[in-house]
């Protein structure tokens, strides 16, 4: 894996462990990725099991299961000659802390340490196909990319969904529409 994608998967995985408790042992047979008949320029990958879910993602990126430890999914759009590949990636865990305490000014703190230049953007609760979720729009520079994040973290249950992608700031608004089909696409079980 890419240096820039291990330092996202870094990223992901402090602002996740502020929310999570340990992560859950998943096997390559809890998911199935077919093609979706509503759009025809997208596949849907669903997760069986615990944590069931299904979202949409072009058809022409790549899927990598359980990357990390936290992350049971990351997609990452193909190689275009460029250094940096935009993604998303999905993280399920179990907690009981309320979706309101998943982002705090520490974990603001601990990106920082990563990423200096790190600013938060926005942070709004919205409703996400009927469920409260809380939006996280920021923006730092990793390796040398200048990049935007949208996380979305939801709760079903004590089940915890993060979504995050991490696209380049030159590509994002380009990207927005993309980002805005597939974070809706959302299907949590």
């Amino acid at each position: 894996m890419k240096t820039q994608t291990k330092c996202f998967l870094i990223l992901l995985s402090i602002i996740t462990i502020q929310s999570c408790s340990e992560g859950v042992k998943r096997t390559s047979t809890d998911t199935k990725i077919t093609r979706s008949p509503l759009f025809y320029e997208y596949l849907t990958y669903t997760k069986i099991g615990f944590g069931a879910f299904s979202i949409i993602y072009p058809d022409t990126w790549e899927v990598i299961e359980n990357p990390n430890k936290y992350a049971c999914v990351a997609i990452l759009e193909p190689l275009n000659g460029d250094n940096f590949r935009s993604n998303f990636n999905v993280v399920i865990s179990t907690q009981t802390k309320n979706i309101e305490d998943a982002f705090t000014d520490e974990t603001i703190r601990k990106i920082k340490t990563y990423y200096p230049d790190y600013e938060l953007l926005l942070k709004e609760f919205i409703t996400l196909n009927g469920n409260k979720c809380m939006k996280i729009k920021s923006e730092c520079t990793m390796e040398g990319y200048h990049v935007i994040q949208e996380q979305y973290v939801l709760k079903n249950g004590t089940t915890s969904y993060t979504v995050s992608f991490t696209i380049a700031s030159k590509n994002y608004i380009k990207e927005s529409g993309a980002i805005e089909k597939i974070i809706n696409s959302l299907n949590i079980r």
